[in-house]
């Protein structure tokens, strides 16, 4: 997990995070924006960031990504940085033992 701060106000603008699911395979846990930050760009530089620190740092294959199917903003955010839609799935969050459904999204290390 990260911490995010706006580098020319030193304030905190959210979180971010990625942990490793199998070697060489990794997923974006966590990218919340506080909402006075939002629609401002952040949340691309912060997945482009991820995307650099898990396929150059950590040599990873793959990186995947996942959020609400409702969440037109994140599907958007998510294609704008190179992944691609790879499967929905129902899920039942824990703590509220509701139903909801996760679209996943997916991108591989471009060998060049």
């Amino acid at each position: 997990e990260f911490f995010v701060i706006e580098k020319a106000s030193m304030q905190a603008i959210g979180i971010a995070g990625i942990k490793q699911l199998a070697p060489k395979i990794f997923t974006v846990t966590d990218i919340a924006i506080g909402p006075s930050f939002s629609g401002k760009g952040y949340g691309k530089q912060i997945l482009l960031a991820l995307t650099k620190l898990t396929f150059v740092e950590q040599d990873a294959d793959e990186l995947h990504y996942s959020c609400f199917s409702q969440n037109d903003i994140s599907k958007k955010l998510a294609l704008s940085c190179g992944f691609i839609y790879d499967h929905s799935q129902e899920t039942e969050l824990p703590k509220k033992g509701e139903i909801i459904t996760l679209d996943h999204f997916i991108r591989r290390k471009i060998n060049v």
